[in-house]
């Protein structure tokens, strides 16, 4: 699928395939990218092996393999770049640049295909919150946990309506003829559960 060549006259190595429209392609590994490697020609190989693994990738469907996606953490952006320009790799956040909140929220949810609706309903109704408060534009890299005094961890409910007792110690005691309670105003107490997020 994928061969290596050596350059002597430019000290490196190639990687040649042919991609899905029968392109050839070429990727070019320099002497900076073997800095620090006692043997070259067996990383140029195993950088081949993950190339080809990329390939089939593309060519059959499915996902990167763990070996694999862990390689592909720890590249530099130019070999990434190289594979980006291959063709090999889907553009991610960092290859697009500075992410905003509005296109994060809007791929994230879109991703979601394993929930519920009324999960993506509320999705939908934190998207629209934090947009308001951030607005789309605003980059995703400039949101930081100083800005957490107003945005709260997603955990549900962080108050619910006070018990019966709080309108009057007499309806502690549940009783037929107390019956229907309807408060002046309605009471809100914190959850215990979520009582540390206020």
């Amino acid at each position: 699928m994928a061969s290596l060549s050596k350059d002597n006259k430019r000290n490196g190595y190639r990687i040649s395939f042919y991609d899905l429209d029968k392109r050839k392609r070429v990727i070019w590994l320099g002497v900076k990218l073997f800095k620090g490697c006692k043997r070259p020609e067996d990383e140029a190989k195993r950088i081949r092996d993950h190339i080809e693994h990329l390939i089939g990738v593309k060519e059959r469907g499915g996902q990167v393999d763990a070996v694999t996606a862990r390689w592909l953490k720890s590249i530099s952006r130019d070999l990434r770049d190289k594979l980006l320009k291959a063709e090999l790799l889907e553009p991610a956040a960092e290859d697009r640049g500075p992410v905003t909140l509005g296109l994060f929220l809007e791929e994230y949810i879109g991703s979601r295909r394993d929930v519920k609706e009324s999960t993506i309903a509320t999705y939908r109704k934190t998207k629209t919150a934090l947009i308001d408060y951030f607005g789309a534009d605003c980059r995703l890299d400039s949101i930081t946990a100083g800005n957490g005094d107003i945005v709260s961890w997603c955990i549900g409910h962080l108050l619910e309506q006070a018990a019966p007792e709080a309108y009057d110690p007499a309806y502690k005691r549940w009783r037929h003829e107390h019956l229907p309670i309807i408060p002046g105003k309605w009471q809100l107490e914190e959850k215990k559960k979520t009582a540390k997020q206020l």
